[in-house]
């Protein structure tokens, strides 16, 4: 394969795995929070981390390389990033064959699940919900 059809080549691959990742997504996340704050709890949770990772990830690259001499630890960086994402996937709970509605039938916000999502999403419900 010449160069020139190298870029649409790897372009198709990466739009087919990024469409792979979307289409699960939305329902995998709102699986995640009870009904009354699931709105508030995917927006915080979205934009933490895109804040907190997204926002600190450049730095991080500019000081592997400074550090290492390499361009190849950012690469490093990503894998790990990568493996540590897929590892956290693991812990997720699955709700597939449950109602979407179950948690707001058991009580409101402040009895959410335990797991780290419910609780930062109990924690903003209280203090943005209003009934």
């Amino acid at each position: 394969m010449s160069r020139a059809h190298a870029g649409p080549a790897s372009s198709c691959a990466c739009n087919r795995g990024l469409a792979a990742t979307y289409a699960v997504l939305s329902s995998l996340v709102s699986e995640q929070f009870p009904t009354k704050v699931r709105y508030t709890g995917i927006a915080v949770s979205a934009n933490l981390s895109a804040m907190v990772f997204g926002a600190t990830a450049n730095f991080i690259a500019v000081w592997l390389v400074s550090w290492t001499g390499s361009v190849y630890s950012v690469s490093a960086f990503t894998a790990v990033s990568g493996i540590i994402g897929f590892i956290a996937t693991l812990f997720l709970k699955d709700h597939s064959n449950e109602a979407l509605s179950r948690l707001a039938r058991k009580g409101d916000a402040s009895t959410s699940d335990a797991t780290p999502s419910g609780i930062i999403c109990s924690a903003v419900a209280r203090t943005t919900y209003i009934q």
